[in-house]
C-alpha cells in the first residue's frame, strides 16, 4: 500500500524543477563549516544532529541539508541522479565559494559519497568528508533501533498530523532511493574518516 500511494506523489528530474529547501544551522562559528545529510530514510531531520551540533557552537557552523520529499506537498526525486544533483546544488548555495566539510551520518553518508563524487568531477569537492555510522547497502546494519526516534513507539491517531507528516515519509522511503539493492559507494579522492559511534547521536 506504502509503495502504491508513493507512486501518484509527483516527481522531479532536476533540482531547478523544485524550490530549495532551507538549510537548517543547529550551530554556528568561525571554523570550517560542516555541512551535514541526515539518513536517507524516514524519519529524516536534523533531530539526528540535535546533540552532535552543540559540541561545536562557537566553533564552526553545523548546517543540516534536508532531503526533498518528507514533507507535506514536496516532490519527490524521480531518480537516484536527481536526488544527487539537488543535494549538489544545496552544498553549492550554502557554501560559496569557502570550504567545507560534508557529513553523513548513517544512510546519510551514501548521500555524502555521491554528491562528493559528483562535485570532485565538477571541480568544487569539499576540504574532507566524515561518514558516522555509515555502511555499504550490502553489509549487514547492526541494530540501532534502542532510544532511536526510529525505534520509540508512539500512539498517534490516523488523522493527526504527526499520522499525515510520518504517512508522507513513510511514501518517501519507498520511492527509489540512495538505498537502491546493488547500490555500492563512489570512488573519491577527498580525504574521509569513518568513526564508529557505540551510542545514537
Amino acid at each position: 500500500m506504502v509503495m502504491a500511494a508513493s507512486r501518484v506523489r509527483p516527481v522531479f528530474e532536476a533540482p531547478d524543477a523544485v524550490p530549495a529547501l532551507a538549510p537548517i544551522t543547529l550551530a554556528s562559528g568561525p571554523g570550517i563549516p560542516l555541512l551535514c545529510f541526515a539518513p536517507t530514510m524516514a524519519p529524516s531531520g536534523p533531530h539526528y544532529f540535535s546533540r552532535f551540533a552543540p559540541v561545536f557552537a562557537g566553533e564552526r557552523d553545523v548546517t543540516v541539508l534536508p532531503h526533498p520529499g518528507f514533507a507535506p506537498g514536496e516532490a519527490l526525486p524521480a531518480t537516484r541522479d536527481a536526488v544527487v544533483r539537488f543535494q549538489a546544488e544545496a552544498v553549492r548555495r550554502r557554501a560559496g565559494d569557502q570550504p567545507f566539510v560534508l557529513l553523513g551520518y548513517s544512510s546519510g553518508g551514501w548521500m555524502v559519497n555521491a554528491v562528493t563524487a559528483l562535485l570532485e568531477k565538477e571541480g568544487g569537492g569539499p576540504a574532507a568528508v566524515v561518514l558516522l555510522d555509515t555502511y555499504t547497502a550490502r553489509r549487514r546494519w547492526r541494530p540501532r533501533t534502542t532510544g532511536s526516534p526510529s525505534g520509540r513507539s508512539r500512539t498517534r491517531t490516523p488523522t493527526s498530523p504527526a499520522a499525515t507528516s510520518r504517512s508522507w515519509r513513510a511514501t518517501r522511503s519507498r520511492r527509489r532511493s540512495m538505498c537502491e539493492p546493488g547500490w555500492t559507494p563512489a570512488g573519491t579522492t577527498t580525504p574521509s574518516r569513518q568513526p564508529l559511534l557505540d551510542n545514537n547521536l
